[in-house]
């Protein structure tokens, strides 16, 4: 959607909107920003200062305070308390750990972008409230008297902090509005790629993808859902459901065309793809969140898919499964040379010996601070589905029946099995709550694959338009990047809220909160570090083709 150039009061209205958001930003993360505060004051004991400050309410957290040396008892001193630019819009001072006599004479904050606020004894008395463990607070001359008692007693600003600076101020939020507003003028929302790669794909299974982009972006709240506190359990089924959608996928180019197992062009372009589809964005994260933040060791390890913490523990998982995979259609080939039926019998004897033989004794993942069994036994089951669902797409006794009771009866199948999926792994069935994904990932799998291949038989009916209800749809195009991008979002989303409001945020408000804001940064990371590394590739793969043919036309 275009910005309309004929409404001149609507671009001013959005400029104002935008000036005073970052008027507002800016007056908290810059200009009650603080570097250092200076103390000066005596105790009649060896004691410290400590400083606590927060964003905006007056609920103070350990992590945000900061101390000062010793003061020798009797010596009027100077100590220099530094804050690291700390949001201080609110401070306490605790004067000392223990109870005595102090007299405060000055303090003075200052900051990078604004002057130094500078509170004399008489601005203290003034601008202070005696609080906790304060037994007498007087203005005597030069000093404030402060007689304490206890442990920690301490003084509260009554007000809060903000510097005054007409250039971080006004002037700067002037600029970025409309800096905005020119981008936005000059910008189409309809030609950005996360919304226009939301109409008319279709996958390589023929199938529109806008219900298979649904199951990704189903997953991908369910894996936040369970990471929000809104339904606990659920996020494995999510887990489960990304693994099975990979081997639905992938299996299906080798299902038309059985030869491309072993062809080592396609093969290394099969390769080439996927780590393109998965590298620039896992790196980026890996980039940002260990490498700068010096945990080298850990960076490299995660690169090499040695190591995978927190939910990073499924890329190792992903990544094994695309080296086995050639070699399970490669075995297809040579043994079964392509034949459907005969290899869903053949990848549902795999897949199970897998989920019952596969453990840590013979091969091992390290995810999660321990060694993980490999998940390959989920990735066959949507290998397995894909092979039932084109055979069933070839089958005489199949095609003819009823295509519109087929569709309904999966329709109606398949909306059964997604509740009852998504309650047992929720435990939400008394006597059941051992029975969930996260325990069963086997099983739990298996009919995560069944799932999809109900959804994409039930073409047009209710199943396939709740699964491709826009919403859905747009999350699951963004996928990769929103399940690698919402723990950093959740985590600053709950830490912000709290310092400023003091609300520890969780639940549905949460949910609904990260995921807009995780969507939103996912769109952009899609667009600009994911797209340009597929399209790259598509490229690269379909020049030679364009050639031959150009080549075998005019001869």
């Amino acid at each position: 959607m275009q910005i309309n150039q004929s409404h001149p009061l609507w671009k001013i209205a959005a400029a104002l909107l935008l000036f005073l958001l970052i008027r507002q930003l800016l007056s908290y993360i810059a200009l009650s920003s603080y570097f250092s505060a200076t103390v000066e004051a005596s105790f009649d004991h060896a004691d410290v200062i400590e400083l606590y400050y927060a964003s905006s309410v007056t609920t103070f957290r350990e992590q945000h305070h900061r101390s000062s040396e010793a003061f020798t008892p009797g010596v009027r001193e100077i100590q220099q308390i530094d804050l690291a630019d700390g949001v201080a819009r609110k401070i306490r001072l605790d004067l000392g750990r223990q109870g005595g006599e102090v007299k405060l004479y000055g303090l003075v904050l200052k900051s990078h972008f604004g002057g130094k606020k500078t509170f004399t004894s008489r601005q203290i008395f003034d601008s202070f409230s005696p609080a906790s463990g304060i037994r007498s607070y007087t203005l005597e001359g030069d000093h404030v008297l402060v007689r304490t008692e206890g442990i920690d007693p301490f003084i509260v600003l009554k007000g809060e902090l903000r510097e005054e600076n007409a250039v971080v101020g006004t002037f700067l939020p002037i600029v970025y509005a409309l800096t905005l507003i020119l981008l936005l003028a000059h910008s189409s929302f309809s030609t950005f790629p996360a919304i226009t790669d939301l109409q008319g794909k279709s996958s390589s299974i023929g199938v529109h993808l806008g219900a298979l982009d649904g199951v990704r972006g189903v997953a991908a709240l369910m894996v936040l859902a369970e990471h929000t506190g809104v339904l606990k359990g659920i996020g494995s089924l999510g887990v489960w459901l990304f693994f099975c959608l990979s081997g639905f996928l992938l299996a299906a180019p080798f299902i038309k065309e059985p030869a491309r197992a072993v062809s080592p062009g396609f093969m290394a372009t099969y390769l080439v793809r996927r780590l393109k589809r998965i590298l620039p964005m896992y790196y980026a994260v890996l980039t940002a969140s260990l490498m700068f933040s010096g945990k080298t060791d850990q960076f490299i390890r995660h690169i090499l898919f040695l190591q995978g913490d927190s939910h990073l523990w499924t890329l190792p998982q992903e990544m094994f499964f695309y080296l086995v995979l050639p070699l399970v259609v490669a075995a297809i080939y040579l043994l079964l040379r392509g034949n459907r039926l005969p290899t869903v019998i053949f990848l549902l004897v795999l897949l199970v010996a897998a989920n019952t033989y596969m453990s840590t004794r013979y091969l091992a993942l390290y995810g999660y601070g321990k060694k993980l069994e490999p998940m390959i036994g989920i990735f066959l089951s949507g290998m397995m589905f894909s092979y039932l669902y084109h055979w069933l797409g070839t089958n005489r006794l199949f095609l003819r029946l009823d295509r519109t009771h087929v569709r309904r009866f999966c329709s109606v199948t398949g909306i059964i099995l997604l509740v009852l999926l998504v309650v047992l792994s929720a435990r939400l069935v008394p006597g059941w709550t051992h029975f969930d994904a996260l325990r069963n990932p086997g099983t739990f799998g298996f009919f995560a694959g069944m799932l999809i291949l109900l959804l994409v038989l039930a073409n047009n009916t209710c199943l396939s338009r709740i699964i491709s209800f826009l919403p859905l749809r747009a999350v699951g195009l963004v996928g990769f990047s929103f399940y690698l991008l919402h723990p950093t979002l959740l985590a600053f989303i709950r830490s912000e809220v709290e310092d400023y409001y003091g609300i520890r945020l969780s639940g549905l408000p949460m949910f609904i909160l990260a995921g807009l804001a995780t969507y939103g940064l996912a769109a952009i990371t899609y667009t600009y570090i994911e797209r340009p590394f597929l399209q790259s590739t598509v490229s690269a793969t379909t020049e030679p083709l364009q050639k031959k043919q150009a080549s075998s036309g005019s001869a």
